[in-house]
């Protein structure tokens, strides 16, 4: 994971300086204004891993640092308490970032903006896609299956 942890500290210091510069250039504003939205997804993903690590949950890192995803969590082997406890961070670093890009951005700048939209996209597609999913393994007390595709040697098919 410290491969994961370098590349995107490495992106944050990067959005930071962006942000510090104020750059003019549009095409530099938006590349800041990607980098600030990509450390709110960041954030989403990390909270996710510390819950999972939290309550030692059965997880398969990704193998490229091109991964959208940090890892893999493994609905077989872990349970609904560890699922619990893996997506909930998600849900709060969520609401955090949006809290802190509504309050915090300011209104002007073109990565201000860029930012703030990539942060309502980023939380539109978590209530979509994880939203679901948390509240099916409430109602039926049980982990649906979650793997990634192309994350180790995951059978995606529940057995009998």
């Amino acid at each position: 994971m410290l491969k994961f942890f370098l590349r995107d500290a490495t992106l944050t210091l990067a959005a930071v300086v962006g942000i510090y510069l104020q750059p003019a250039n549009t095409l530099s504003q938006a590349l800041v204004g990607l980098l600030t939205g990509y450390i709110a997804y960041s954030f989403h993903e990390w909270s996710h891993f510390c819950g999972a690590r939290l309550v030692n949950a059965s997880i398969e890192p990704a193998r490229s640092l091109w991964s959208p995803f940090l890892f893999s969590f493994d609905s077989k082997s872990n349970s609904v308490q560890q699922f619990y406890a893996m997506t909930l961070p998600g849900f709060i670093a969520t609401a955090l970032y949006l809290l802190f890009f509504t309050v915090g951005l300011p209104k002007e700048p073109l990565w201000a903006n860029i930012a703030l939209l990539f942060g309502y996209t980023l939380a539109g597609l978590t209530a979509l896609i994880e939203g679901p999913i948390a509240l099916y393994a409430i109602v039926k007390k049980e982990i649906p299956v979650v793997e990634i595709p192309g994350f180790g040697n995951h059978s995606f098919s529940r057995k009998p």
